[in-house]
This record gives structure tokens, sequence and C-alpha cells, in this order.
């Protein structure tokens, strides 16, 4: 326990996965693990190159290196870039349920002169839940998370359903389609203005309700080099939608998210 609590405020100290950043843990790391028997320990640890938005809305990516780390012991408890430090209330196979406590990053005024004005948005400790069902040709699962410190405490869940394509017998490619939703609080925070910033910037005070943020799809691709490393990969697509599409700080609907790394088992 000692070492997942190290690992969550490194976590906190970094908060460098953006919430584009839609972790490998899902589909992809329980499908590959499925059928291998499990020790006490399970590890996983590697680097991603990711290209991401600027800024939530953004019309442009920058480019940025990512440290990605998978821990498990006893099939219970459990340490994630996204997914934060929690524990398994169930985990076989293709499925669990899961309570967790993750770092939701903010948004920086710096990021981009477009946001001149609107000031530091700070990320925060957030309480997560999650849960990830087979359905025999595909998984439907989803999660949602609530951030309780720092600038924003709204709240934010995501559902998906996802399948599985496997050319070759070391090729897993992973189809999802997910929908993003986030309320008022949330909304406001990453996508509204108030009338302090409207004074303070060249946008117009705005104010958007709760709702569905954006549709997606994803694709997640694994490709084993051998029995301990493999490739990684990840692109993702996601429109924003509604009052969040509408907002003034928004400069593309579309959103995207590359990344592509090495990651290694450890036994």
């Amino acid at each position: 326990m000692r070492l997942l609590a190290i690992i969550f405020l490194a976590l906190l100290a970094c908060g460098l996965l953006p919430s584009a950043a839609q972790d490998l843990e899902t589909v992809i790391r329980e499908e590959a693990d499925a059928d291998l028997d499990r020790d006490d320990w399970e590890m996983e640890a590697g680097l991603l190159a990711a290209a991401i938005q600027d800024f939530p809305g953004a019309d442009s990516l920058q480019v940025m290196a990512l440290p990605y780390f998978y821990l498990e012991y006893k099939d219970r408890w459990f340490a994630h870039p996204t997914s934060g430090v929690g524990y398994y209330f169930k985990n076989d196979g293709n499925e669990f349920i899961s309570t967790s406590l993750t770092y939701l990053p903010g948004r920086q005024e710096d990021e981009a002169g477009f946001l001149n004005g609107l000031g530091d948005l700070d990320g925060g400790i957030a309480a997560r839940a999650a849960a990830q069902f087979d359905m025999t040709y595909f998984v439907l699962g989803g999660f949602i998370a609530h951030q309780f410190t720092g600038d924003d405490t709204g709240t934010e869940a995501t559902i998906y359903a996802a399948t599985r394509i496997k050319p070759v017998e070391n090729f897993r490619i992973f189809p999802t389609l997910r929908v993003a939703w986030a309320d008022e609080e949330r909304q406001q925070a990453f996508f509204g203005v108030t009338p302090e910033q409207a004074a303070a910037s060249a946008f117009s005070a705005y104010t958007p309700d709760g709702g569905v943020k954006s549709y997606g799809l994803q694709l997640q691709a694994l490709y084993d080099l051998n029995d301990r490393l493999r490739i990684a990969s990840q692109a993702s697509w996601d429109v924003l939608q509604g009052d969040v599409a509408d907002s003034p700080i928004v400069q593309s609907e579309d959103q995207y998210f590359f990344s592509l790394g090495l990651i290694r088992k450890f036994d």
C-alpha cells in the first residue's frame, strides 16, 4: 500500500495525462491478459509519445512524452496513470468493477495566447467509479469521476462500447465508440466565460448547461513483440456537442488524441 501511495503522489505532482487520454487499462489490458495466469503482483511500464490538443476545444496539437504504468496486487489493488489508485470489487478477464482516487488535469492560461484573460484552472483529486462488462461480441463499460479539490469540483462521465479485431495472433485492434457527459459546473469551468473573465479577455460572458459533451471514436491497438514487450498505440476523434460546441473558447469541434509507445510486462 505504501508503494501505491507513492505512485499516486507522483501522479499529483506531474499531472501530465490529459482527460483526452483514455486509459489503456479498459479494453486493452484486460483483453491482452485475460488468458494469463496471474501472480500476486502484475506490473507493466512504458513510455508513450502523444499528440494532444493544446487545451480542451483547441484547434492545434502539442507533442509530449507521457509515462505509462499499470500495477496490480492480488487482482484487487491497482495503480494506473488515468484510472488512479483504487480497488477492484470484480476483476475477471474482460469484466471489472472498480473505485479509485485519480487526478483530473486543469488548464493553464499560458498554454495558448488565445486563453489570455481566462486565468488558470487548477486540476484536482477526483473520486472515480468504473465498470466494464462482457457482452460476448463486444464489451460495454463506462466511468464517472467527481473532482473535489482544485478550482473545478464538477462531475464527468463516459460510456463506451468496444470490440476486438485480431488480424494475426500477436496483433489486436480495439475499435471503441464513446459518449462523454459533464455536469453544469464542469462545463462552466472549461467552456464557460464568467463576467470577470469577459472583462479581462476578448470573450463575451457565456454559461453552458450540463449535458452530453462529445461523441467519439477510438482505436486502440497492441502488437506483441514477444512475451514481455508490446507496442501500444491509440488514436481518438471526439466531436464536441451542444453548449460546449457553441462556447466562444472552442476553436474546433473536432478533438484528437494520438499516442504510440513501448510497454514492458514485469513478472
